[in-house]
């Protein structure tokens, strides 16, 4: 399956990615999958590994914690592929490369 990201870029996520996510992170969905891709409130470079971006989105946890949705997408000479979408307390370190509603 591709998504589009928020640039309009085709983004892969592949049958083996999609079962990661339902068996290891049953919290996110196909749409949140696809509402962080489209319209994130943060993208980030990993700091670890410079060709991963770290899509974010702000989610209110039912107690009231703040969480952000995470998709991982590698970006590869092959392709751009979602590797990974989970549900995290804080956002990873890393440089900003977009930030809604600001240019960088």
């Amino acid at each position: 399956m591709e998504i589009k990201d928020y640039q309009g870029r085709s983004i892969e996520l592949s049958d083996t990615s999609w079962e990661h996510i339902r068996e290891s992170h049953p919290e996110v969905t196909l749409e949140d999958i696809c509402l962080v891709l489209s319209d994130p409130m943060e993208v980030r470079e990993c700091p670890r590994q410079n060709f991963v971006e770290l899509f974010y989105q702000a989610k209110t946890h039912p107690m009231g914690k703040h969480r952000f949705r995470v998709v991982v997408v590698k970006i590869l000479s092959a392709g751009l592929f979602i590797s990974t979408a989970m549900t995290t307390a804080t956002m990873k370190d890393g440089r900003t490369l977009y930030r809604k509603g600001e240019v960088i």
